[in-house]
């Protein structure tokens, strides 16, 4: 693979290849376009995602609570005890809501030999037109490569979709919680605090911390009007493919035209340019890996403690404990073929 600088002229006096800056925001451009009519799109549903089917998030509540009052005072009758609780429960959650949709380009794809706008490529004895092989390398695998591990604000990478906990992200679009990691917060279980008409054995607390995840798509920015300019092209429009009319830039109406659905065909179904999203598959992660934290089962031997509410009211119970791990965790990938 061999990628060109494109050429442009300098105030029509004379060509040059382009500046890092000027190339730069080819790219973008080229990114913006996909990003307004992509080829693979995810979103978030609310259950049933079909590249999400078994994310789960686990962590554990008290035991149920026991409580025994007399009929009279002065005291109850009856103390439950440790043997009477219940260990510590685990409560499990599937969060299956990443749903990835692909679609068929539905414009097609330039002619590139009978094309009238071929960019130029400096060779050691001028320029000549760039290849369709040229434009591949120079114009659109730049653009597939930055979409693989996108996980911030790249413009290039528009359309591309990862993972993270933020809030909100400066260029990216949050479109929604997709995983939430749980863990019981076992410092705050510190009293039998269950309020008055309790049921024994049905009366639980699930007290936790959590962090969100969400998913994010890079968000389309056009480049037009921020300096950008097509590149130098050779113009058969007055004379035909063999009488050309010289260079000029490629306007902004060609240049959308041809790349844009050469993009979205390229990441549809092109060899080496195709890309698909999955859930712990092959690929590379996209953003924050999605943890599960949880209690060490092994280490969960329940923290029973007992409440006087008052002389002839009597509550027990068993609080999570333990020492916190990581159990599993869920990656967003991007597989490129």
């Amino acid at each position: 693979m061999t990628v060109y600088r494109p050429m442009v002229s300098d105030n029509n006096i004379r060509i040059k290849e382009c500046t890092s800056a000027e190339y730069e925001l080819m790219l973008q451009q080229i990114g913006y376009l996909y990003s307004q009519d992509p080829s693979v799109e995810l979103s978030v549903v609310t259950s049933n995602g079909n590249i999400s089917p078994s994310m789960t998030d686990t962590r554990y509540r008290s035991g149920a609570a026991e409580r025994n009052t007399s009929a009279g005072w002065p005291t109850v009758t009856y103390y439950p005890t440790e043997a009477d609780t219940q260990e510590p429960q685990v409560v499990t959650t599937l969060y299956d809501k990443i749903s990835q949709t692909v679609t068929a380009p539905t414009s097609s794809i330039i002619s590139y030999p009978g094309h009238r706008y071929k960019p130029v490529r400096p060779t050691s004895n001028g320029v000549q037109e760039m290849t369709y092989q040229d434009i591949l390398d120079t114009f659109i695998d730049p653009v597939v490569t930055r979409m693989i591990g996108a996980n911030g604000t790249d413009a290039v990478a528009a359309g591309a979709y990862y993972i993270s906990t933020a809030g909100s992200i400066s260029g990216s679009t949050n479109l929604g919680l997709v995983y939430r990691d749980t863990a019981a917060d076992v410092p705050n279980y510190n009293r039998v605090n269950i309020g008055d008409g309790v049921t024994p054995g049905q009366i639980y607390q699930d007290i936790y911390t959590f962090t969100d995840f969400k998913l994010y798509r890079i968000d389309g920015v056009s480049s037009v009007g921020g300096g950008w300019r097509g590149p130098l092209v050779i113009d058969y429009t007055s004379n035909g493919p063999n009488n050309p009319a010289g260079l000029r830039h490629m306007t902004q109406t060609e240049f959308d035209d041809y790349f844009a659905p050469l993009i979205r065909h390229a990441i549809y179904s092109f060899t080496g340019m195709t890309l698909r999203y999955n859930v712990d598959g092959s690929g590379t992660t996209q953003g924050t890996a999605m943890t599960n934290t949880v209690l060490d089962a092994a280490t969960v031997t329940g923290n029973f403690q007992i409440y006087d509410f008052n002389t002839n009211d009597y509550r027990a119970q068993e609080f999570p404990n333990g020492t916190l791990i990581t159990a599993n965790t869920y990656e967003l990938k991007l597989e490129r073929t």
